[in-house]
Order: structure tokens, then C-alpha cells, then sequence
């Protein structure tokens, strides 16, 4: 899979609730950007592309995205609808990012 993303990602490890139709898990958010996130794919837990996850995180709060693709690196989602919750916690996550 090739990388996609037009806006700049920023590495992060933050705790994250995902749910996916009828099931709830735990995993963690790898990087983030304007247009997407990266999970970490936990163990027996595999998602089809284009379903639908409510993802809930530290710093994030709860987004819906779609899953765009699955590779050895994670789940590769975009955000669904965009908003302006979630733009101001990449803004956050990007001025904490530069102070690392």
C-alpha cells in the first residue's frame, strides 16, 4: 500500500476504544493527520475496507472513520465526516509533536 495521505502525519501512541458493528476493542493510535489515523491491528481482530469505526482517544475525543486499507503497518482509516473537533486535536497534537 502505497502512502496516500497529502497532509503531514504525526507519530503518536495514544490508547484507543474502537467499535466496529457489534464488537468493542482496544488498540492504540499510531500517527495521525488532517485526513486520517493509523491503528494498530490487535491480534485476531481483522476489518474489511470501506466499514465504518467509531474510534474513541486521548487528545482525539470519538471520530467516525472508514477503513481505506489494512497493511503490515496498521489500519489505514480516513476520518468521516472531517470536523472541527477533530482538526483542533491534530492542531494540538502537532505543536506537542515539535516540543518532542
Amino acid at each position: 500500500m502505497h502512502d496516500r495521505r497529502k497532509a503531514r502525519r504525526y507519530q503518536v501512541t495514544l490508547s484507543a476504544q474502537v467499535t466496529d458493528a457489534d464488537r468493542r476493542y482496544r488498540t492504540e493510535v499510531l500517527d495521525v493527520s488532517a485526513g486520517g489515523l493509523l491503528l494498530a491491528q490487535p491480534p485476531a481482530v481483522s476489518v474489511a475496507v470501506d466499514s465504518l469505526l467509531q474510534i474513541e482517544a486521548p487528545m482525539i475525543g470519538r471520530v467516525q472513520a472508514r477503513v481505506v486499507g489494512v497493511s503490515r503497518h496498521g489500519i489505514h482509516l480516513e476520518i468521516e465526516p472531517h470536523t472541527r473537533q477533530y482538526e483542533s486535536a491534530i492542531e494540538r497534537l502537532s505543536i506537542l509533536s515539535q516540543a518532542w
